[in-house]
């Protein structure tokens, strides 16, 4: 669906991920369930629970709302013949950009010197602390078992050196998503006059 998306014209939405809590993407009750990003524009990682705790999906299967919205934006067929008619047209489309479903940071707004906190790949949830948390728990969690799994065919620990390199960069990962939240700035694309 990502790279689909790149073929429409839309860009990375590196906000997506911050509209739902854990707990409402997680819910288990699936009628109270909210998808785990606006976008599949956006970088999420897999979306897994410590034991004991509802698991939704692992993955966004379906475009977002915000997709859908971008869509309309640049495919939408508008009434009228002069471009004025046109301009008028995609404006109010592009009025609606102050919307919380349609928040939306790309590339350029994700840098590691961005300001702003929910602008981050890899992220997952409204809350970066409560991210962090749920990794780190998932971390140490897998960290105590790795030799046991990965050694049991007498292989060495060359396997348990690479998972020991992915466990420790995603707690890394989390660490800096919520570490963003010190002397953060919340940014919009919202113009003064819009909704």
């Amino acid at each position: 669906m990502h790279e689909l998306g790149h073929t429409l014209g839309l860009r990375h939405n590196f906000k997506g991920s911050s509209l739902a809590t854990l707990a409402e993407i997680n819910a288990p009750n699936a009628g109270k369930r909210k998808p785990a990003t606006t976008s599949v524009m956006d970088y999420i990682p897999v979306n897994i629970v410590p034991k004991g705790k509802p698991q939704a999906a692992y993955y966004q299967t379906q475009l977002g709302v915000y997709d859908r919205w971008a869509i309309e934006y640049g495919y939408k067929p508008h009434s009228g013949s002069r471009p004025e008619d046109e301009k008028e047209a995609l404006e109010k489309i592009a009025s609606r950009s102050g919307e919380p479903l349609l928040t939306f940071a790309t590339d350029e707004d994700t840098e590691s010197g961005d300001p702003d906190p929910l602008s981050n790949r890899y992220d997952l949830g409204s809350d970066p602390i409560a991210f962090a948390k749920q990794r780190a728990a998932l971390v140490q969690e897998v960290i105590p078992q790795l030799v046991e799994r990965f050694t049991a065919d007498d292989t060495g620990y060359e396997r348990v050196r690479q998972a020991f390199g992915v466990l420790l960069a995603a707690h890394g990962q989390a660490a800096f998503i919520a570490s963003r939240l010190i002397g953060g700035l919340h940014g919009s694309r919202s113009h003064r006059d819009d909704p």
